[in-house]
């Protein structure tokens, strides 16, 4: 698997199209990130058993649609922007009956990832590009879900990446986004600030070992971040409280 796996993808990486040259400044370190460290690292999946029409999901989910033109699509296109290393588009792409998905992200190295996976999987319905949620204008083109999720608190100015978003989706077409609390990362937050007042650098080593230190330590809000998953893999970790850019919300300053 730590051979043939990592070369299966150098293959991939020459066929997966770039939308446009990224030139953003926070996206350009964004996908340095990725890049090194692709984001999350899986193996396994569950998938689910039969994909379903957007009516069946609406409704699995208790989502109340004003505009019931959606639930009329039989082969919805959707816009994942951001997949990562393939989970979410992959598990989208088999929710959907009908569908056919765009899957879009950074990091070459984490769409290869996705790639991968996806075609181990047998899904045949995804096609994944690299590109910048900023540049997506150039796509001219225009989808009937979009779902994005983890990412636009990334990027330099989120509420100008949703705005984009917002212009390729159609009409009365889906949108679900995700984004960081303010409430629930306060112990993270305030873990990244000592991060900054030590000027700890990310050099493997030294995330190991400012990790070691968060596991010994008796600081309660050190104790909440070893919880999760995501502290003990490398790449998660580093996503978790060495991201280059993180941005944080609360439903008010959604709302505005």
């Amino acid at each position: 698997r730590q051979i043939i796996e990592p070369e299966e993808e150098k293959q991939l990486r020459s066929k997966i199209p770039m939308l446009q040259e990224i030139n953003d400044n926070v996206s350009i370190k964004v996908r340095e990130q990725y890049e090194q460290n692709p984001y999350p690292r899986w193996v396994n999946t569950r998938l689910r058993l039969a994909p379903k029409p957007i009516s069946a999901v609406t409704k699995e989910i208790e989502l109340n649609i004003k505009n019931l033109f959606i639930n009329e699509i039989s082969s919805p296109q959707i816009l994942v922007a951001g997949c990562g290393t393939g989970q979410h588009s992959i598990d989208t792409a088999v929710r959907f009956k009908d569908c056919d998905v765009l899957a879009i992200d950074l990091s070459l190295s984490s769409l290869a990832y996705a790639k991968r996976k996806t075609e181990e999987l047998g899904i045949s319905n995804i096609d994944y590009m690299q590109a910048d949620i900023l540049g997506l204008g150039a796509l001219n083109r225009q989808f009937d879900i979009i779902e994005s999720a983890g990412v636009l608190h990334h990027m330099d100015d989120p509420m100008a990446g949703w705005q984009v978003l917002a212009d390729c989706l159609k009409t009365g077409g889906l949108m679900k986004v995700g984004l960081y609390s303010e409430l629930a990362r306060k112990h993270i937050v305030k873990i990244r600030h000592e991060i900054q007042q030590s000027n700890i650098g990310l050099n493997d080593d030294v995330m190991k070992s400012f990790r070691k230190i968060i596991v010994d330590s008796k600081e309660e809000h050190h104790n909440l971040i070893a919880l999760p998953s995501d502290f003990y893999s490398l790449s998660e970790f580093r996503d978790l409280l060495f991201h280059v850019q993180e941005h944080r919300f609360t439903i008010p300053k959604i709302k505005d």
